[in-house]
């Protein structure tokens, strides 16, 4: 959407409303796939015990304007960053499933991160593709 120029009170009540909203997280971007673009994403092997590495293909993920991460989600909703992505449509590369993950199914993101203005100072993270990967043990 291209910028548009406000000015009077108004412009600055909505800029006010608009900062107010991003920081409480009232306003979101869609994800990739509610955009119409299919990010994918594969990952070897998709089980294992707590500590394995695992290799990580995607493509057709959208470039990010701030930056793009790797995380984990385990089955007891722990959250744990893996790696900085590039950021490009596509790539692979290696992560490590966190030494104290909870056994049982979860889930390995790409997020990108965005932020309105594109400034990249108070990024909120974009769930750009996910799979599935199950802790076993």
């Amino acid at each position: 959407m291209p910028a548009r120029e406000v000015s009077g009170v108004s412009g600055g009540i909505t800029t006010i409303v608009l900062a107010a909203a991003l920081a409480i997280g009232a306003v979101t971007a869609e994800p990739a796939s509610a955009a119409g673009r299919q990010a994918q994403m594969q990952i070897r092997p998709t089980s294992g015990p707590a500590g394995t590495q695992i290799d990580v293909r995607a493509k057709g993920v959208p470039v990010a304007p701030c930056s793009r991460y790797l995380d984990f989600v385990d089955s007891g909703g722990a959250v744990t960053f893996l790696e900085a992505l590039p950021n490009t449509q596509e790539f692979r590369t290696k992560a490590t499933i966190p030494g104290n993950a909870a056994p049982g199914p979860g889930q390995v993101r790409i997020e990108n991160l965005f932020e309105y203005p594109p400034r990249c100072i108070h990024p909120f993270p974009v769930l750009e593709a996910s799979t599935s990967f199950t802790v076993t043990g």
